[in-house]
């Protein structure tokens, strides 16, 4: 748990290190390139740019202000992908509305951890 430790003790040695590992890992750059092919990500593709050039332009109250609310966004179209029921998808979006960013991603492993499992189960059995 060194990266918890670095973010408690020293904020500023770890916005440098998560910066560094952004830079390495070509995070903005591979984004870049999947945002046209990506069925959820292209839909937000014309305010996720902007967001990617603010992370370039090291613009960081900017972009942290933008991109957590377009995360949050992200996570409820994966929600309503992965929970897709025509009847009841207007009930869905209001609930996902009222849930925060914690309850989505609970939401999002209960059900991914939930398939693992069954998918897991399934290919024992034949």
């Amino acid at each position: 748990m060194e990266v918890k430790r670095l973010y408690i003790e020293d904020k500023a040695g770890f916005l440098e290190w998560l910066t560094l590992q952004i830079e390495h890992e070509e995070i903005v750059w591979s984004l870049s390139n999947v945002l046209p092919s990506n069925h959820v990500l292209s839909e937000r593709s014309s305010t996720l740019k902007p967001i990617l050039d603010l992370f370039t332009r090291k613009d960081w109250f900017a972009f942290s202000n933008l991109a957590i609310i377009q995360i949050e966004g992200i996570l409820t179209d994966i929600c309503l992908l992965l929970e897709y029921d025509e009847d009841g998808r207007k009930r869905l979006e209001k609930k996902l509305i009222g849930e925060g960013f914690g309850e989505k991603l609970d939401r999002l492993k209960a059900i991914l951890f939930g398939e693992l499992i069954m998918n897991t189960s399934d290919s024992g059995s034949g």
